[in-house]
């Protein structure tokens, strides 16, 4: 699986411009890819672990047989207590085992529709925007379409292209997403072709 240094980078950039360009070369849909580090607020998982360390510390010091200085074992659970809490909120697979999985996915959903809005993607004039929205931490895709993008009428083959986009961040990265966009190019393709006066309204570029 790609890093969260791949998705950012550079050449990721790149290749998800050509993706979007080549997808809305076929069709009037507009596609726009978001990629964010995280779509929460985790402080209470970093505390939670932070608690079980400082818990375990007390365990040793009231159980164990070595003699402890008593009046240095308050001011070492609570530098336990604060290393502890800085390791989780850098180690991101620590951190999710202390989030509900529900959570990390309430998150994502509300942080992609807030994009949603926050990004017009919702403004365009025949309502065929399309977000993409990738949670790096939480290893999630969101896709968020438009009332002008009729996923019914885009069948089956259009449901898996969004399947593969969805997988991406916990699959092969980038190459799967570039992929689940070439793949969702066919029915958006003959379901909202490409007028010769088609106007380009949002950002090729991935929004980071």
């Amino acid at each position: 699986m790609s890093g969260e240094h791949d998705w950012l980078s550079d050449d990721a950039k790149h290749r998800v411009e050509r993706a979007v360009i080549a997808l809305e070369a076929k069709t009037s849909a507009e596609v726009v890819v978001t990629v964010r580090q995280s779509s929460g607020s985790y402080r209470a998982a970093d505390l939670s672990f932070a608690s079980l360390l400082a818990g375990l510390g007390l365990f040793a010091y009231v159980y164990h047989p070595a003699e402890f200085a008593d009046d240095l074992v308050p001011p070492a659970l609570l530098i336990l207590y604060g290393c502890a809490a800085f390791f989780c909120a850098q180690v991101a697979a620590l951190r999710r085992l202390f989030v509900p999985k529900s959570a990390l996915r309430e998150n994502v959903r509300r942080a992609a529709l807030t994009a949603f809005h926050e990004q017009r993607i919702d403004g365009t004039s025949a309502r065929t925007g399309i977000l993409i929205y990738v949670s790096l931490f939480e290893r999630s895709v969101e896709v968020v379409p438009d009332v002008g993008v009729d996923a019914k009428r885009l069948g089956a083959e259009f449901g898996r292209a969004v399947v593969e986009v969805m997988a991406a961040v916990r699959g092969d990265g980038l190459s799967q997403l570039e992929r689940g966009l070439t793949q969702m190019s066919g029915p958006l393709s003959r379901v909202l072709p490409r007028a010769h006066d088609d106007v380009n309204e949002l950002p090729d570029g991935m929004v980071s």
